[in-house]
């Protein structure tokens, strides 16, 4: 069965930030600054107290208190920000994203405005399924997005994609309750 979707600039925001999510390097530039800012707002103010400038040294105790705080948010607010300018700059040119799935017996075929592709069901790294969209990631690095919300036959696409998944053990990660964080 065919399935026709229309990708947003939102679906793409999505899956760079779900991808984002999974990276280790992300994580651990999170805990870093979550941790390095208050240390070194920590040693500003033990500088300011040993010189005795007690309005820095309060200063800097409060700073690192709201950092100690606010970090998550931030960093979140922050790497956020950073995908969508990303995501805007890359997808600005492309008017029409109406795309359409149609799984065969040993390919599926992807057919959009610029052409069509037959992706081998070798060529599926995994499946992840998050609340809003399935990410079906290739060993290439690529990532076809699907939202669910523009799938008119929700039961019988996931029917079909778990019998495909199943088949050819394409392993399938089910996150319903990610969000970004």
């Amino acid at each position: 069965m065919t399935y026709t979707f229309q990708l947003e600039e939102s679906d793409f925001l999505t899956q760079q930030l779900y991808r984002m999510s999974k990276l280790p390097a992300t994580r651990k530039a999170k805990i870093y600054g979550w941790i390095g800012t208050p240390v070194i707002f920590i040693a500003m103010g033990l500088f300011f107290w040993r010189s005795n400038n007690l309005a820095l040294t309060w200063y800097f105790i409060g700073l690192t208190v709201v950092a100690a705080l606010f970090y998550p948010y931030y960093h979140r607010c922050r790497y956020k920000r950073h995908c969508a300018k990303h995501v805007h700059n890359s997808v600005r040119e492309m008017s029409d994203l109406r795309m359409s799935l149609t799984f065969e017996k040993s390919h599926a075929l992807v057919a959009g405005k610029t052409g069509e592709s037959k992706l081998n069901y070798s060529e599926f790294k995994q499946i992840n399924e998050i609340e809003s969209h399935f990410l079906l990631e290739l060993n290439s690095g690529q990532t076809l997005i699907v939202p669910k919300s523009e799938i008119s036959n929700q039961p019988g696409f996931l029917t079909e994609l778990q019998q495909c998944a199943t088949a050819h053990k394409i392993y399938w990660n089910s996150e319903l309750n990610w969000s970004w964080k």
